[in-house]
């Protein structure tokens, strides 16, 4: 989406972000969140929730903005059932 972000986007009055932690925060114990940009904006928004002490917002591991599997391997990086992955070696032993 030409590097909108798309957490922010409005859907039905609210940013897309606002309707996904809503439906979220029942199911899991923790939400991790992985945002390039608008850090401000979406710490925000997370403080709005009443699961804002579940979240943590992280920024990719490598900058320069490489795609949506750098994001998952953050993402694994910073999830309690892995904590011994190292997800960004591995994913450039897969590339």
């Amino acid at each position: 989406m030409g590097g909108v972000n798309k957490a922010l986007i409005p859907y039905q009055g609210q940013p897309m972000l606002l309707h996904i932690l809503q439906r979220a925060y029942p199911l899991f114990a923790q939400i991790i969140i992985i945002a390039n940009q608008n850090h401000d904006q979406i710490l925000t928004l997370v403080q709005q929730t009443p699961c804002a002490d579940k979240i943590t917002i992280h920024s990719d591991l490598e900058g320069g903005f490489q795609g949506p599997l750098m994001g998952i391997a953050t993402g694994l990086q910073f999830t309690p059932a892995f904590p011994q992955l190292n997800s960004v070696h591995w994913m450039h032993q897969v590339t």
